[in-house]
């Protein structure tokens, strides 16, 4: 009986804790496409969350594909327990599935900060920093970002303290894409495919760097 087909095909593994990001990435690799970039294949998966990437490790392991990987890079939020967090990605690097792969890594979103840390937050802190002003259609784009983060701020409130929103920027970014007709109620993938975030803005930099060395 034949062995079923591997689902890992790329040479490259880019393995996102969010589905957001997976599909971020896809756009942006596709807009440094466009600007001339070659890529060998690049596999895009989503293992969801840290506390399931041991079980998502243990299923890559049984892929017939994973022989040809050649590169492995983790993408996460830089969350609380950063510390934590890191650790867990360096004992993933080292698992036996990667054993044939040059290199395997991970990387923080937002980025590192200038000193070479990780700079705490998430990818939605990145893609609120390149939102541009035309977003705003009709309205003024200071008064609409007020409003929203006005609101957002009422909403905190009415939480309590322990229960405060742990992702404010994407929090922020639907709810000011909710006063607009373009990109109300898309994902951050598919407004960044819009023409929603500068994807040239200088806060992308580290990104841009990993996957130019991809």
């Amino acid at each position: 009986m034949e062995k079923s087909q591997s689902s890992i095909y790329g040479e490259v593994l880019l393995l996102c804790e969010r589905l957001d990001m997976a599909q971020f990435l896809q756009v942006y690799l596709r807009f440094m496409s466009k600007q001339g970039k070659e890529f060998p294949k690049v596999q895009l998966l989503n293992f969801r969350e840290l506390g399931r990437l041991e079980a998502y490790l243990e299923r890559l392991s049984d892929e017939a594909g994973m022989v040809n990987v050649r590169k492995v890079i983790f993408f996460a939020d830089a969350a609380k327990s950063l510390r934590e967090r890191s650790l867990l990605f360096y004992r993933a690097e080292q698992k036996k599935v990667f054993a044939g792969a040059e290199t395997c890594s991970h990387y923080f979103f937002p980025g590192k900060r200038e000193t070479n840390f990780w700079e705490p937050g998430f990818m939605e802190d990145l893609l609120l920093a390149s939102l541009k002003q035309t977003t705003a259609e009709f309205s003024n784009f200071y008064n609409l970002y007020n409003i929203t983060e006005e609101f957002l701020h009422c909403v905190n409130i009415s939480r309590g303290r322990t229960g405060r929103l742990l992702n404010k920027s994407r929090h922020v970014l639907h709810a000011y894409f909710a006063g607009t007709e373009k990109y109300a109620g898309l994902r951050m993938a598919e407004a960044a495919q819009l023409g929603a975030f500068d994807l040239q803005h200088e806060r992308f930099g580290g990104l841009r760097k990993v996957l130019n060395d991809l």
